[in-house]
């Protein structure tokens, strides 16, 4: 899926900065999919990964997850289970308080909360702890049979939805927050999910974002084997494949047998 939409993990993955690949959807194209999509792969690579829970429930991320994780559809429940993925639910109270995603998927995932659902230091704290727990259990797992793939050396923190963390009229705490979890580890990608219609993480993603996929309903409306478009825009090597185009297109159509990428023909 990831090398149709153009989006490579291990282009850079030796650099030692943060990245941030931003996933902008509209009202008329949602990004669920492709934020769980990510959610499975980064779990599956393996890579240690926290997710701030912000629009989605994780329990609804970890079974969306298992649905169009194509070749990773155990990816999360999987690190869940063994402590390499772990979810912060930004609305949860009392802040601090443990909670498992359940429903067989596992009591590795705790979630620690802002008892003000807004984003601040308690957030960024709270996203601390769980990455340090989550690089712990990623490296307490490493495998132990020569064919099994060696762990990241990075850590992922996936957003689901900055739009909603945004205090009414008031963007800076926003960029404030999210510039607070860019610089929590030299060795982090950020994955936010923003809103293009909303925009309230706009200028943050547009300074600070090395890829950004935006996902767009088409122009002549949907079709029964389409439902929307990807761009995906590289401002910087992080996420680019050697020999890969800055800039490409495709189409996707999700169904109940999972996520289907067509690339486009053109691409600059």
């Amino acid at each position: 899926m990831f090398t149709e939409l153009n989006v490579a993990f291990d282009a850079d993955a030796g650099a030692a900065a943060p990245r941030v690949l931003a996933v902008v959807d509209h009202l008329d194209a949602p990004s669920s999919w492709l934020i769980a999509a990510l959610l499975g792969a980064r779990c599956d690579a393996p890579q240690a990964v926290v997710c701030v829970a912000v629009e989605r429930a994780p329990k609804e991320l970890v079974a969306l997850a298992r649905k169009v994780a194509k070749g990773a559809r155990d990816g999360a429940r999987r690190a869940v289970e063994r402590g390499a993925c772990a979810f912060v639910d930004a609305h949860a109270s009392p802040y601090g308080g443990a909670w498992s995603v359940g429903d067989g998927v596992g009591d590795g995932a705790v979630v620690a909360a802002s008892a003000s659902g807004l984003p601040g230091r308690e957030l960024v704290d709270a996203i601390a702890r769980a990455v340090v727990d989550v690089q712990r259990a990623c490296r307490a797992s490493e495998p132990t049979e020569p064919t099994e793939p060696a762990a990241s050396s990075r850590t992922c923190v996936i957003i689901d939805g900055t739009d909603a963390l945004e205090p009414m009229a008031k963007g800076a705490a926003l960029e404030k927050f999210l510039d607070d979890v860019y610089a929590l580890d030299e060795a982090l990608d950020v994955i936010v999910c923003a809103h293009g219609d909303v925009g309230a993480a706009s200028a943050w993603i547009d300074d600070n974002a090395d890829c950004v996929i935006r996902l767009e309903p088409l122009k002549t409306g949907s079709a029964e084997d389409v439902h929307g478009a990807c761009e995906t825009t590289h401002k910087t090597n992080a996420f680019r494949a050697e020999g890969r185009a800055r800039r490409t297109r495709a189409r996707y159509a999700v169904s109940e047998l999972g996520v289907k990428i067509t690339v486009a023909p053109s691409s600059t």
